[in-house]
């Protein structure tokens, strides 16, 4: 209870101003309270909320570094100073997953930010997920990279059904197909 009156008390300060009960509180839980915080850009406390009630700060993380790409967009920051500043932030969360972060990046038109962030996403299945769609939104050349890309990781991960996706994306559908070529794939 003393917990949630100081938070309470907290959030009704300036520049914050977020009029909340106690029982209001409860009702919205730390998760909802974090993700109002970021959509409101107040990352930090977010995150600081999360860490001092023992909460997971993983979507205030992930609201922050998809912001910060968009917030970019326009600058000229480079895609190594992006994903440097972002993985400094992700070392406090080790299971977070790069994937998504990867397609904002990438619809923010950063495809090079994305492959790179994706070289450290964990899971072998989100990478090669994440390549295929940014071969297909990408132009020819950008194309042959992604989805070599795509291979690559899948026959690493020496999962079959992996190597299947990525060869039939790779293929434009049916790998089986008689006028499909493997070796231009």
């Amino acid at each position: 209870v003393c917990r949630s009156l100081r938070i309470c008390r907290e959030l009704r300060k300036a520049p914050i101003e977020i009029p909340i009960t106690p029982a209001q509180l409860e009702k919205l839980g730390m998760a909802g309270l974090s993700q109002r915080l970021a959509q409101r850009h107040f990352h930090l406390l977010a995150m600081r909320i999360c860490e001092w009630v023992g909460h997971s700060s993983d979507k205030a993380l992930f609201h922050w570094a998809c912001e910060k790409i968009r917030a970019a967009r326009g600058s000229a920051q480079t895609d190594e100073q992006l994903c440097q500043t972002i993985l400094e932030k992700f070392q406090r969360c080790p299971g977070i997953g790069f994937a998504d972060v990867a397609r904002v990046a990438a619809e923010m038109y950063r495809p090079h930010l994305a492959t790179v962030l994706l070289n450290h996403e964990p899971r072998s299945h989100a990478q090669v997920q994440v390549l295929v769609q940014l071969s297909r939104e990408g132009d020819e050349k950008d194309r042959d990279i992604m989805l070599r890309l795509a291979l690559d990781k899948a026959a690493r991960s020496w999962d079959p059904d992996l190597m299947n996706s990525a060869i039939s994306a790779a293929c434009m559908g049916d790998p089986c197909e008689r006028g499909s070529d493997i070796q231009n794939c």
